[in-house]
């Protein structure tokens, strides 16, 4: 019984842990997006954002003062 019993009860355990971690992180990362997503624009400044990627490379974008957009490229990045 021992031998059955545990692991089986272990694996239920830890997926319900798992579930309720996954749930709970999905809602701060909401959370956290949504402060990000409504947060006023820089004004009067130029931005210029990078998304860094190995595989499909580096995605570089400028935005003007105004929000739209001045540049976009990807930069693909030598790997050795």
């Amino acid at each position: 019984v021992q031998r059955l019993l545990l692991p089986s009860l272990t694996r239920e355990w830890r997926a319900g842990l798992t579930e309720t971690a996954e749930a709970k992180s999905f809602a701060v990362y909401a959370i956290n997006l949504r402060a990000k997503l409504l947060q006023p624009p820089l004004k009067h400044r130029i931005v210029l954002a990078i998304d860094p990627g190995l595989r499909t490379g580096c995605k570089v974008a400028v935005v003007g003062s105004n929000g739209a957009p001045l540049f976009s490229t990807t930069l693909m990045i030598p790997l050795g």
